[in-house]
């Protein structure tokens, strides 16, 4: 059966974070622990076609929706999902990969070849068009509070999508000093933010200095590295005064990071934690 060959691939090839659901006859949906840039977790259909298997998905529609956060007077699907003469030049990787350029990106591949490096090609293939795609946007949206709020916005649907793949879940704090400052907490031992300005940073930090001192938590603070003068700000003033020994400052490079750089913060600390006991 088509579903054994595809759980026996991930058991021995993938680890158990990845897994598969049918979602008709002869179509899985093929789920991935990895995120685009927007905090949307991959995913993928398999179906089965005679002799040959057809890759697609339809993850523009998160994308999409994220984007229309920040770019609300935008076409988002004819502007940047089918506008091939912007985007001429990732487009082409698409289609050196066979992948088909619509908005479902199917890639058709014979059932003999190695299905194990023809997804890892298809998901590396499609991660780097949306990641693209999304970065163009933010890069080309001028207005600063929009940025800030797209931001915010990374780190939230991180903190969804995490938690749609994990058992201990990411909650939002309720009890907070400040209204605009978002604190999330991860099994009673991290708890983490990020800010966009001088003066945020200066609440945060101290909020979250207080919290580290009384309940013995570790703290991250992300910054959006394209926020330069804010940077510049942190390592020129702000560092020389205040320790990173309670509260750790890490730069998000691009929105790219932000997903990678809280999954580090939490295995981290989850591996501390294991070592004490």
């Amino acid at each position: 059966m088509f579903q054994e060959k595809l759980n026996n691939l991930i058991n021995e090839n993938f680890s158990s974070l990845f897994f598969i659901e049918k979602n008709n006859d002869n179509e899985f949906i093929f789920y991935t622990p990895q995120f685009l840039n927007d905090g949307s977790f991959i995913y993928f259909y398999i179906q089965k076609k005679d002799k040959s298997i057809i890759f697609s998905n339809d993850m523009y529609k998160y994308i999409e929706q994220n984007i229309k956060k920040f770019q609300k007077n935008k076409n988002i699907i004819k502007d940047y999902f089918l506008n091939k003469k912007t985007f001429e030049k990732i487009v082409n990787n698409l289609e050196k990969e066979n992948i088909k350029y619509s908005l479902l990106m199917e890639k058709e591949v014979e059932e003999s070849n190695d299905l194990k490096e023809e997804i890892a090609k298809y998901l590396f293939t499609i991660s780097k068009y949306y990641n693209y795609i999304y970065d163009y946007c933010l890069i080309y949206s001028k207005d600063k509070e929009a940025k800030e709020k797209e931001f915010k916005i990374a780190i939230d649907n991180f903190v969804k999508n995490f938690n749609n793949l994990n058992e201990k879940k990411i909650i939002k704090l309720e009890e907070k000093l400040y209204s605009n400052i978002d604190y999330y907490e991860y099994d009673n031992l991290d708890i983490f933010t990020g800010v966009y300005t001088e003066l945020d940073l200066h609440k945060a930090f101290g909020e979250l200095e207080r919290k580290v001192e009384v309940e013995e938590k570790k703290a991250l603070i992300l910054i959006d590295k394209n926020q330069t003068s804010l940077v510049k700000y942190i390592e020129e003033k702000f560092l020389k005064i205040y320790s990173q020994k309670n509260v750790k400052i890490i730069y998000s490079d691009d929105y790219t990071k932000v997903s990678k750089n809280i999954e580090d913060f939490i295995k981290k600390n989850e591996k501390e934690k294991g070592n004490e006991i």
